[in-house]
């Protein structure tokens, strides 16, 4: 992988010869006469531009009309005229509003330290608005927040209010939002969150990919219920994983290197390139992502004598092509791959001190991922209709030693230490058709079709190291089909309220087959073979009120409804073991109230919301007591909460985030074969949750420099449902400290991270065939340092 890396930067050196000509594409403008607020909105939609920086409703009140075939930097020089904005270009089709230069006459001009904090244009709700006119729980992590986070998703993630994810490691967490968790273990149920790249969906029952965050242009997060506007029918919400796409107009290249010096274990190191090549200038073009991460492992398996035992290394890339047919129509298409190879788990297990355990037995884990997708949009006088078409193909494997296992079996001599190895191949199509209406019109609407053809083999296998003699095998298949219809309704009722209605009806149908072989009692081995089908339908309901007086205040309330279907389980070590043949589809239903404000003159955004869910038949994936896999309707489940998000924009460049979730859950109705207490919380989840960063940036003759300190504290949790609810988890807190310095193409930086308490116990499980043997926690990374540098051409 490095010489490819030093091959895109040598295509980037040549490329960056180049003259880097504007875009002189033409877009047809038919603005009519309205506020410029607006009219620059309209023109973002019109344009195919993406518009950030200041609210557009700073830029004054006085109306304007614009017609006729421009590009995009010509119709925001007319729009922005006589306001008091200006812009400037980012690329990639990419424009920043900002306060027009003072009179120099003032005794006092003010600049970027005055100027209110960025408000974003977002798609996340399919149709492109302010982040802060957006009717619904919705944030946005923005590339600042994204790049030289080495923690990936997980670290970035932690600046939103309600986001979480596990701890197992590379390519093997879990997202959850808002508190909403159905257990640590990733099984057969449909993820409660739906992970997107772009447009399209990278995930149903797996893990997250944890795709290095390299060239993105923003993560969007969008919580609650979401089969109105996404046809995957996500029941706790979508994250939009928003990757920078070709620049059709001029030549571009970068490349970053990084290391990371620990506290204890490993070196870490990092390659990063992008190369962006027009093919026919302001027609056709190309952006090549690659890189290779090595994460330096930190945990001591004193029995093989291996003080880096966890190393694991990330290598991918990206290919994006955009084609623009003609003004009102483009093609797109993209591709992702990416390997995820770890030596060893990352847990750890008795007093053997705070990065170490003596297990006797690597246990790798494996994660190969590969997308490619296509996407045709365009804009009609009825509104913008796309056509997405992706498929996903997913593998991922892992070992555990399963000693204990033998006493169960009634193995007095097993013939060596007992291992499991499961492997799992997923693959995935989905097609999603959607049309939205203009986004000027009293009456507004959006209609989609979605579908899905996916399988998954699942393969475990139970077999002594030292004989190599195989116990239990399973060869499962399951086949999965979800069509959607999926709308809504936006009518404005008067100036100031809107209502929204809207729907996904669908139908789901699941196939499995199952061939198990028992062969650890060599007199009378077992042999079953399982075949069953299940389909399922269900219509879920939203509705939203939103009152919007002026452009600084907002206040809405939201009712939805999620449903995921049912499904079979088969994976018994013994014949005799209980196990429920069916799990039940289980429905979600959540009320969520929300204001958004700017004060102090727009320079203080703040999001509030308050949410009550109600989750009935709640699907968890679970072990056996053998520690095989199981899927149950764990019970009913009810979670209140309040959540708070705001940026302040300081005088002298000074600015401030905060994320603030707290929350209560109860399981009502219990399971009582996996649940051992009444009103016992959901499991992995925090009742309170905090992010702070202060953020202060300054420019000299030589340079810019910016610094930024962050908190973030993880409340404490539970490791899971039943016996293994007393596993106490989180109650600690990650400092991050960061330095980066730019000069022309150049930019050098600095970042550490520790934590408080630096043995805390993180939201993972390790074994979980040894994990009733004794406590077993997952540490935190060590302390580390990282250093970076990066040039741009």
């Amino acid at each position: 992988m490095p010489s490819i890396l030093s091959l895109v930067t040598t295509i980037g050196l040549l490329a960056s010869a180049d003259a880097r000509a504007a875009s002189t594409a033409l877009h047809p403008f038919d603005i009519p006469r309205s506020p410029v607020g607006q009219a620059l909105v309209t023109a973002a939609i019109q344009g195919h531009f993406a518009l950030g920086g200041l609210n557009p409703r700073l830029c004054g009140t006085h109306t304007v009309s614009l017609k006729g075939h421009l590009t995009n930097a010509e119709a925001l020089t007319q729009l922005t005229a006589n306001s008091a904005c200006t812009f400037e270009s980012l690329g990639s089709e990419t424009y920043r509003l900002i306060m027009r230069p003072a009179p120099v006459q003032r005794a006092k001009p003010t600049g970027l330290e005055d100027a209110p904090p960025e408000e974003v244009t977002v798609v996340a709700t399919r149709r492109p608005q302010l982040l802060g006119d957006s009717p619904s729980a919705l944030s946005v992590l923005l590339p600042r927040d994204i790049e030289g986070r080495e923690g990936g998703l997980g670290e970035a993630a932690a600046r939103v209010a309600g986001f979480a994810r596990t701890n197992l490691g590379p390519g093997r967490d879990k997202i959850m939002l808002r508190g909403l968790s159905d257990g640590v273990f990733t099984g057969r149920t449909q993820s409660t969150v739906g992970l997107y790249l772009d447009d399209t969906p990278i995930t149903y029952n797996a893990p997250d990919p944890d795709l290095l965050l390299t060239d993105m242009a923003r993560i969007e997060v969008l919580k609650g219920p979401q089969g109105a506007l996404y046809g995957e029918g996500s029941i706790a919400g979508v994250v939009r994983l928003v990757t920078r796409k070709p620049d059709l107009s001029q030549t571009s290249a970068l490349w970053r290197a990084s290391i990371g010096l620990p506290q204890t274990g490993g070196l870490s190191r990092r390659l990063e390139g992008v190369v962006n090549q027009p093919l026919i200038t302001d027609r056709l073009g190309v952006r090549l992502v690659f890189y290779d991460d090595t994460a330096g492992g930190y945990i001591h398996d004193l029995a093989l004598n291996s003080v880096a035992s966890n190393q694991s290394r990330r290598s991918g890339g990206r290919i994006g092509l955009d084609w623009r047919l003609s003004d009102n129509w483009r093609l797109s298409a993209s591709g992702a791959f990416q390997e995820i190879n770890t030596r060893n788990s990352q847990y750890v297990s008795g007093d053997y001190g705070r990065y170490s355990r003596r297990g006797g037995v690597v246990e790798p884990h494996d994660n190969d991922f590969s997308q490619v997708s296509a996407r045709l949009q365009g804009t009609t006088r009825l509104g913008e209709m796309s056509l997405s078409l992706n498929h996903v193909h997913h593998y991922l494997s892992s070992l555990y030693e399963a000693s204990p296992l033998a006493q169960d079996l009634g193995l007095t001599r097993p013939g060596g230490v007992l291992v499991y190895r499961e492997a799992q191949a997923v693959e995935l199509t989905t097609a999603e058709g959607v049309w939205v209406s203009p986004s000027d019109q009293p009456l507004r609407w959006l209609a989609g079709l979605y579908a899905t053809s996916g399988s998954e083999i699942f393969q475990p296998v139970l077999t002594t190291e030292t004989v190599n003699r195989t116990l239990y095998t399973e060869r499962r298949k399951d086949e999965y089909a979800d069509l959607a219809a999926f709308g809504e309704v936006s009518v404005t009722l008067r100036p100031s309220w809107t209502l929204t209605v809207g729907a996904r009806y669908a139908f789901y149908r699941h196939d499995v087959q199952s061939q198990i072989n028992r062969s650890y009692a060599v007199q009378t081995p077992d042999e079953m073979g399982i075949e069953r089908q299940a389909s399922d339908r269900h219509l879920a309901h939203k509705i939203v009120l939103r009152y919007q007086p002026t452009a600084e205040f907002m206040a809405y309330v939201q009712a939805a409804e999620g449903y995921r279907g049912g499904g079979y389980n088969t994976s018994a070590l013994k014949a005799s073991d209980p196990l429920p043949p069916r799990y039940r589809g289980d429905e979600l239903n959540s009320l969520e109230v929300g204001l958004k404000t700017r004060l102090d003159e727009g320079r203080l955004l703040l999001n509030l919301s308050l949410f009550n869910v109600h989750w009935d038949n709640i699907q968890s994936d679970q072990f056996q007591a053998s520690g095989l896999p199981v899927t149950v309707n764990i019970g009913s489940g009810v979670n209140r909460g309040f959540e708070a998000e705001g940026d302040w924009q300081l005088p002298d460049q000074w600015s401030l985030h905060g994320a603030w979730l707290i929350n209560a859950s109860k399981l009502t109705s219990p399971d009582a074969g996996f649940v051992s207490e009444e009103d016992a919380t959901l499991p992995d989840i925090a009742r309170t949750n905090l992010h702070l960063s202060v953020r202060k940036t300054m420019s000299t003759a030589r340079g810019a420099w910016s610094h930024e300190a962050g908190l973030t504290y993880q409340g404490r949790s539970h490791l899971n449902f039943g016996q293994e609810a007393g596993a106490d988890m989180g109650d600690y807190v990650t400092v991050n400290l960061s330095a980066t310095y730019q000069r022309q193409d150049w930019s050098f930086g600095a970042r550490a991270q520790f934590h408080s308490p630096p043995d805390a116990n993180t939201l993972a499980y390790g074994n979980p065939f040894t994990l009733r043997l004794g406590s077993q926690r997952t540490p935190p990374t060590p302390a580390v340092l990282w250093l970076t540098v990066s040039r741009a051409y």
